[in-house]
């Protein structure tokens, strides 16, 4: 073997470790890109997306729930009472009374709350509406209806007469009657009389020997109450 083919031969060694050493320092120079701006191009990527996402954000139509109203009574004879509720977003409760705005109060997520409210007398109507911290507004909720009455129920004994003296066995069985309000309940001594048309009642009461006190009540839807006695003596 000459020089030259001996020449020639080394210079192609070369040239072929030069090149698969070219190689692979391209292979890891590309492995070392791809790492790492890949990665800090999936991380930015995944910050955008999670930046942008329409689900973490408050969109213009976002549905706000409606608050919760309690009240345990649909009538009272109270005109100051108290409303308790619960709200499902943070922001605030307006409360509506009869049309109008009456108060409104800071809520947080989930939470209970209780309003106080003067009532005029009669039919009142309250409900409530929910506002974000964006100020989107929810739909009304259920209104309560709330009959204030400070009012108490009228009350007549028409027989028999206060003070009346009965005598013998066809008498010892009185009926007591009287006229009250419609709706009304009437007790005679704690017991139920029944309530015709008109408000007018009767009630069978049987009578001991000697003075008999008799305690008649009208009660109304509110709690109103009317009292009377009657006092009736009797002898065989």
């Amino acid at each position: 073997m000459d020089n030259d083919q001996f020449s020639n031969k080394k210079y192609q060694k070369n040239n072929l470790f030069s090149s698969s050493t070219g190689l692979i320092l391209i292979s890891f120079a590309l492995i070392f890109l791809f790492l790492k701006f890949g990665i800090l191009l999936v991380i930015n990527l995944t910050s955008f997306v999670f930046k942008f996402n329409p689900s973490q954000q408050s969109p213009a139509n976002e549905i706000v729930p409606r608050p919760l109203l309690y009240y345990d009574y649909e009538a009272t004879n109270s005109s100051a009472i108290v409303v308790n509720g619960k709200s499902f977003s943070e922001g605030k409760v307006k409360l509506v009374l009869n049309g109008k705005n009456y108060q409104s109060l800071e809520t947080d997520k989930n939470s209970e709350f209780s309003l106080s409210l003067s009532l005029p007398e009669g039919k009142n109507e309250i409900y409530a509406v929910a506002e974000n911290k964006n100020g989107q507004t929810s739909s009304p909720s259920e209104i309560l209806v709330v009959l204030t009455d400070l009012t108490s129920p009228s009350l007549e004994i028409l027989s028999p007469a206060n003070e009346s003296h009965l005598t013998g066995n066809n008498q010892r069985t009185v009926t007591l009657s009287g006229r009250t309000d419609e709706n009304a309940i009437i007790l005679v001594n704690n017991r139920r009389a029944i309530l015709k048309k008109d408000g007018f009642f009767e009630f069978s009461y049987y009578l001991s020997e000697g003075e008999n006190k008799i305690t008649v009540s009208a009660k109304d839807e509110a709690g109103n109450i009317t009292e009377k006695e009657l006092l009736l003596f009797f002898n065989l």
